[in-house]
């Protein structure tokens, strides 16, 4: 699993979320850092 965490989000959903550079040790993304890569792939999207 190196180079990857879970984390469960706002809705208690778990996500795989790659962390490359960080090498995935004990690294995690916070609830605001999700919103934000939700909205850029809702971006992209339309």
């Amino acid at each position: 699993m190196g180079g990857f965490t879970f984390r469960a989000d706002a809705r208690g959903d778990r996500a795989l979320v790659p962390l490359p550079g960080r090498g995935g040790v004990g690294a995690s993304l916070t609830v605001l850092d999700l919103r934000l890569m939700l909205e850029q792939l809702e971006r992209r999207a339309v």
